[in-house]
């Protein structure tokens, strides 16, 4: 799982601009994106990038490999298209070429699908290179002006609503970004990362180390006066008011009469079921809690559910244990409120406290604070999705079935063992949910062939070169979608509900499963924001079914009290609740005829996509059953 403040930290950065080049290789598959390495001596990374010198020649290698990257191969993905864009930018604001950064900034931009991104991506950068163009080599005072004043005019004539989110996301990332987190981050998994590799360094760690450089030299200089212009856009522009909701008007509560029980599996990182009321708990009452398999299933102590580690073998925890006591629990729960409250430009005590402690934080403590947001996040997500999953449904009963992604920063290395571990918990958690009726299974989460395989065999310096990585990462990747598919497709009368991806990139060609996959009983969902409109992190692509609510969705964390979170992992379990509905009001419908009555429903946006409508929805799902009724009778 990726860290939420990295991943946000490095929209403040992103270009555009493509050489020619006939007979290209045409890149379908994110697994077939060129790979590079490089042979660097690094002891001390934080001294690396104090040097110019060393800066500029290894940002020379990659602009070589990224430009012949782009002469060599078609990339039909305009995601991974602008991460090279990107790159490029930074490199030639580096090398003060700044014609050429605006050129990748509005390649950038072409490339995007999103609204707002077509208008402010690279907009920081695009700043920060019209002043260096007139001031270079003059004092920062007339730089940080000249910023202010292009972002100051920029908002005011852009139509600021359609950018807001993005702004207000800006803003809060803006208060707690510091140089302190830059060298925090170059000396903690950064160096780990570059001792493990011995001196072939791969592509994107190289990158990093000029990320680094230029945020500290090229951006944190003025990120003051960058920050003053996004917080004053807000005020004096931004919709004071609440977003229109169009979700209130869509959506179905239901009474207890005249519905059928639904058991809905939550697949996830596990649950704190005790925030759940009784009845909307699935129970397994052959079973009791004393470390013995009293049904003789394979599982012990299965009463709400099993779990698996994250080495893939069986344990009787559902919700995921943690080291922590009360005390530092509370403490990272509010931090990671906190980040939230920043990133949605809620000014809470949560939002405050987190600014405080970030200030004070020490370069040596960065990883581990990342780390503990990290491990909320997996402990506290299976029980937000789970109160998302059941709300406005009293016939609903969650079985939790836990399975667990590693938090850590550097990994452990993944195995042949580890994936089939993986490959045969799939099989048994779908059987499982079939055997005890599960009718819906909730899965916000992904397998991706980069993050979870390539990159940790990328981190930890495994085998000899790219090659071996690349084969040993796709071997691996396969083990574990083939054993997922064979699963899904031996439980036909089951509807698996998933989430496409918060990565802004296109499912099908990153190849994440399951949200790439599409069978008659799997639906996947992107998210949008409570006015309907896309998010900036949400994934796309043909496989991504139907969009729902993904914004500031609150929900349970463990221990009861409620957080707002975002993300398709909020998206999915509303269109898993959508479904449950329509079963507990039509228990006849197959997944085939859930799916195709949620989509036939979903309302076509001006964004061109769909946008479920549970009242339709469930209204329709009670008008199939009676017109099935009446079949039945003219058939007697």
């Amino acid at each position: 799982m990726k860290s939420i403040l990295i991943c946000l930290v490095a929209t403040l950065a992103a270009p555009a601009f493509s050489a020619f080049a006939q007979q290209k290789i045409v890149v379908t598959k994110a697994e077939d994106l060129p790979k590079h390495t490089y042979e660097l001596q690094i002891n001390d990374a934080v001294t690396f990038i104090q040097d110019e010198k060393n800066v500029l020649d290894l940002a020379a290698l990659i602009k070589h490999d990224l430009l012949n990257d782009l002469d060599t191969y078609e990339i039909k993905d305009k995601s991974s298209l602008n991460g090279i864009y990107s790159k490029l930018r930074v490199i030639a604001v580096l090398e003060k070429d700044y014609v050429a950064a605006l050129k990748y900034i509005q390649k950038s931009r072409v490339q995007s699908d999103k609204e707002s991104d077509k208008l402010i991506r690279g907009l920081t950068t695009e700043a920060l290179v019209n002043a260096f163009s007139k001031y270079d080599g003059t004092t920062s005072t007339k730089i940080g002006n000249e910023v202010s004043s292009f972002l100051d005019d920029f908002f005011k004539e852009v139509d600021f609503s359609l950018i807001q989110e993005d702004v207000e996301q800006t803003k809060g990332i803006l208060e707690i970004y510091s140089e302190n987190l830059v060298i925090g981050q170059v000396k903690g998994s950064t160096q780990k990362m570059l001792d493990n590799n011995k001196g072939k360094i791969p592509g994107d760690m190289a990158y990093s180390l000029i990320g680094s450089y230029f945020d500290l030299n090229f951006f944190m200089p003025y990120k003051n006066d960058v920050y003053a212009s996004y917080a004053t856009a807000i005020e004096l522009y931004g919709i004071k008011t609440e977003m229109l909701d169009i979700w209130e008007e869509r959506d179905s509560v239901l009474l207890q009469h005249n519905l059928t029980n639904v058991t809905i599996g939550v697949w996830d990182s596990g649950i704190d079921i005790s925030v759940l009321p009784d009845n909307q708990r699935w129970n397994n009452r052959e079973e009791i809690i004393d470390q013995k398999d009293n049904d003789q299933n394979g599982f012990i102590d299965d009463v709400n559910g099993i779990a698996y580690t994250k080495e893939g073998k069986k344990t009787s925890q559902i919700l995921l244990p943690v080291e922590y006591d009360d005390k530092q629990m509370d403490s990272i729960k509010e931090s990671s409120k906190g980040l939230m409250d920043l990133i949605a430009n809620i000014q809470s005590d949560e939002a405050k406290e987190l600014k405080k402690y970030l200030a004070a934080l020490e370069p040596d403590d960065f990883d581990r604070f990342i780390e503990r947001l990290g491990l909320y996040g997996l402990y506290a997500h299976g029980t937000h999705v789970a109160g998302i999953v059941v709300d406005g449904n009293p016939k609903a009963k969650v079985l939790c079935a836990r399975l667990t992604f590693d938090h850590r920063n550097i990994p452990d290395v993944p195995t042949v063992d580890k994936a089939q571990n993986w490959a045969q918990m799939y099989k048994d958690v779908v059987t499982y949910f079939d055997d005890n009726s599960a009718r819906v299974v909730n899965m916000s989460w992904s397998v991706d062939y980069d993050y979870e395989f390539l990159r940790p065999l990328e981190i930890n310096g495994y085998g000899n070169d790219v090659e071996e990585r690349k084969a040993l990462a796709k071997k691996l990747y396969e083990i574990e979608r083939m054993a997922f598919i064979e699963a899904v497709s031996s439980a036909p009368d089951v509807l698996f509900v998933c989430a496409a991806g918060n990565e802004n990139n296109d499912a099908d060609f990153a190849a994440f499963f399951p949200a790439s996959l599409n069978y008659p009983n799997l639906i996947t969902v992107g998210a949008v924001d409570k006015a309907g409109r896309k998010t900036s992190f949400t994934t796309e692509g043909e496989s991504v079914d139907v969009f729902a609510n993904g914004y500031e969705v609150a929900s349970y964390v463990p221990g009861g009290s409620t957080i707002a979170y975002s993300g398709t992992s909020m998206a999915s379990p509303q269109v898993a609740n959508l479904a449950a509905k329509m079963l507990a009001v039509n228990p006849i419908l197959s997944p085939s005829q859930l799916v195709d009555i949620i989509v036939s429903t979903a309302t076509r946006s001006d964004e061109d996509i769909l946008l479920i409508h549970p009242k339709n929805a469930i209204e329709k799902a009670k008008n199939t059953r009676l017109m099935e009724f009446r079949w039945e009778e003219e058939e007697d």
